[in-house]
């Protein structure tokens, strides 16, 4: 790359099939197809809001790999650092709406030796690395497989020797670990972070925090100097140095929550990387995420940062 990136994010992608009927999934005939993975919805999002963003992932050589490659670059996400390759397909998963119980959703995944599993340390691009402003990963991509998470290391120390931010999100998923060993495995990362986003029940469920404010103490307490706590529809605390603030939700009708703390994460890495104040970064980041949720899809609802501006002006908008 020519030009330095502001963000690099680095993590499994998959092609998500999303149902677009109510009910478990044996009597659904009809699913959307989107592109998702944690770290490619940041990627996105960042793109979108107008950060120059990189995603390193691996990809199977076949018609799903090309799916979101095509994705990723239509939404201005550089590749050039995907590595493609035969060590397995690229992964899927569903997503069943509204079953056991009315508003709720859950995610049935089918990547188990998938391509994006498979990626090395050894095929990471250290130039590449290098180039980039800050980097973002999460625990989804520590649980995935062994050697995902060597990959996360080799890339989290580049970053660090070239004076980078490194970025990490907790994302706890009970279906890829227990408790225990992501709670070892957090830990161990966690001191070399700058920056960490961590949803209040991941919290509670790993560092045993009742309430938002503990969780901020109980991860600052393991090394980060800005930490980000989500509480869904009662919105987030963005904390920097001695300074906690709170970003309030909008109030909008919650078609899809999937991928809504990818795209927080994302405004809040901007606001950090152009220099907002907090409470401009956490407010916004809140209005990206609500906006999300909105919108059937990981990054689908995510505005451009001219349409963010315009949705700041609307009076409605707690300030």
């Amino acid at each position: 790359m020519s030009e330095r990136l502001d963000l690099v994010t680095l993590g499994e992608a998959l092609v998500q099939l999303n149902a677009t009927s109510t009910g478990p999934l044996r009597h659904v005939h009809r699913f959307e197809k989107h592109a998702a993975g944690s770290e490619l919805n940041t990627a996105i999002a960042a793109a979108r809001l107008g950060l120059r963003a990189g995603w390193i992932g691996k990809l199977g050589r076949d018609e799903f790999g090309e799916f979101i490659l095509a994705c990723a670059r239509a939404e201005g996400v550089d590749v050039s650092a995907v590595v493609s390759g035969d060590a397995g397909p690229t992964g899927l998963f569903f997503i069943q709406r509204g079953f056991p119980w009315p508003g709720s959703s859950s995610s049935i995944y089918y990547r188990r030796g998938s391509a994006g599993s498979a990626l090395e340390a050894g095929e990471l691009e250290a130039d590449y690395l290098s180039s980039a402003r800050a980097l973002h990963f999460t625990g989804i991509s520590l649980a995935v497989s062994p050697r995902l998470r060597a990959a996360c290391w080799e890339a989290l120390k580049t970053v660090r020797e070239r004076g980078g931010l490194v970025s990490f999100d907790v994302n706890f998923r009970r279906k890829l670990w227990d408790a225990d060993e992501a709670r070892t495995e957090i830990e161990a990362v966690l001191p070399s972070v700058d920056v960490v986003f961590c949803a209040l029940a991941d919290a509670t469920t790993l560092f045993g925090a009742a309430t938002a404010d503990e969780a901020v103490q109980a991860l600052r307490a393991r090394g980060p100097t800005r930490v980000v706590v989500t509480d869904g529809s009662d919105g987030a605390l963005l904390a920097v140095g001695d300074r906690v603030v709170r970003g309030t939700a909008m109030p909008v009708p919650v078609v899809d929550p999937t991928g809504a703390g990818d795209a927080l994460a994302a405004t809040v890495l901007m606001g950090l990387l152009r220099g907002w104040d907090p409470e401009e970064t956490i407010r916004r980041a809140c209005i990206v995420g609500s906006m999300v949720c909105a919108v059937l899809g990981d990054y689908e609802g995510v505005p451009t940062s001219e349409q963010l501006a315009a949705i700041e002006d609307v009076t409605w908008v707690e300030r």
